[in-house]
């Protein structure tokens, strides 16, 4: 089940929780202010990219092509460099859009005060961050792996833009539709 909470800056691990003592949990719905969407599916049931209420999803969505990544040690070369990547805050020039078949990881995302918000998501959660959010992805240290649907409305490429970046027309599109002022860095 999709949770969230606001990051803890330490020095443990990147798949580490981060949470704060006491926890601070974050509404999802509050999220949504910033373009973010949520949703719990079957996982029993969806197992695959091409399941119906994926592909319905797509359509609704105008997501036009899919595929399937595994973060592991086994399935990506160069996993340890990949990881730093992905962990690097950025955004995309598409909406980075994921459904989760297996285990489990983190995005991070900031909040109006520009504060890191750590969202988890596993097996049979699916997330949506739009084109031109900054965000960054870690595993899960209980699971160190993640099997995901990534679904794309252009074609499937993963093209990180990294921050600060705050010049490029897709970001700037971002803050305008969702009328976000947001601190640089």
């Amino acid at each position: 089940m999709v949770v969230a909470w606001k990051h803890e800056q330490s020095a443990e691990p990147p798949t580490s929780p981060h949470k704060k003592k006491p926890d601070e949990p974050v509404n999802l719905k509050s999220l949504e202010k910033f373009g973010i969407f949520c949703k719990r599916l079957d996982a029993e049931t969806i197992a695959c990219k091409d399941d119906p209420k994926l592909l319905a999803f797509c359509k609704d969505n105008d997501y036009t092509s899919s595929d399937v990544l595994t973060v592991s040690k086994d399935a990506l070369k160069n996993y340890e460099e990949t990881l730093k990547c992905f962990f690097h805050e950025h955004f995309h020039p598409d909406d980075e859009s994921r459904y989760v078949l297996d285990g489990a990881g983190y995005f991070d995302v900031r909040n109006e005060n520009d504060e890191w918000i750590r969202v988890r998501i596993e097996k049979g959660d699916l997330i949506t961050l739009p084109a031109g959010m900054y965000h960054r992805f870690a595993l899960d240290d209980q699971q160190s792996y993640l099997k995901s649907v990534r679904m794309f409305v252009s074609e499937a490429v993963w093209t990180p833009l990294y921050r600060p970046n705050e010049e490029h027309f897709i970001r700037k599109e971002y803050l305008k539709k969702y009328n976000i002022d947001l601190p640089t860095l």
